[in-house]
């Protein structure tokens, strides 16, 4: 047998090896362990195995969804070390974000689920949990309300703004590269063409909060 075609079988040998490689690389990511153990509600009805034919087809470019308990259809759309991204047929789209607690006496990890309807206006919902998955309290965590969102030169408006805007519609996503929390103003999505009252142009059209290790802070970046 020639040293070329030895060297040609060893080169086919080795290729599942890289593939294989690649897909535990891909579910060995803190964001997909966290994922796998996930409670059911958290994980919106997927069960484990579920779960991991999710991660094996996005890692090998399939496009089969894979089904939860409600019978809905579910996809990754994103996956990194931090953070995992899934929408199901309904278009409501969930993350589980990873944020590592370094500036603490005793370092853990913190992790936040954005879930967010979109349609009929995109609207989310954001829980924080510990690394064992208890639910934890959102009072030191950022919670727009009103106030937050308007302009520093209408703040004598607020009543104002109050009685025409009883409620908003607010999309959170979080930022990887930049450790930052983003809330985008959607509430004029609400409102019909030509009925948008003028109010809506004295609120900021986002709210930015950066992780630093220990909690999030406000930046008007």
């Amino acid at each position: 047998m020639s040293k070329l075609l030895i060297l040609f079988l060893i080169s086919l040998l080795g290729m599942p090896v890289t593939v294989m490689s690649q897909t535990i690389d891909m579910t060995k990511t803190a964001a997909a362990e966290f994922f796998n153990r996930a409670p059911v509600d958290v994980a919106t009805g997927l069960s484990p195995v579920s779960r991991l034919d999710m991660i094996d087809y996005f890692t090998h470019g399939s496009s089969v969804k894979s089904e939860n308990r409600l019978g809905r259809k579910c996809a990754l759309k994103s996956i990194s070390d931090n953070m995992i991204v899934w929408q199901d047929d309904d278009s409501v789209s969930t993350a589980i974000v990873v944020l590592p607690e370094s500036n603490t006496s005793r370092p853990d990890t913190l992790l936040l689920v954005i879930r967010t309807i979109a349609s009929p206006v995109a609207d989310s919902e954001l829980s924080y949990y510990s690394s064992g998955w208890q639910k934890l309290s959102d009072r030191s965590f950022p919670r727009p309300v009103l106030k937050d969102w308007v302009k520093p030169e209408y703040k004598g408006a607020i009543r104002e703004i109050a009685d025409v805007l009883p409620f908003m519609f607010m999309s959170a996503e979080f930022e990887p590269q930049k450790n930052t929390l983003v809330f985008t103003d959607r509430t004029e999505g609400y409102f019909a063409d030509g009925d948008a009252p003028s109010q809506l142009s004295m609120l900021k059209s986002q709210l930015k909060y950066v992780w630093d290790g220990k909690r999030f802070r406000q930046t008007e970046e």
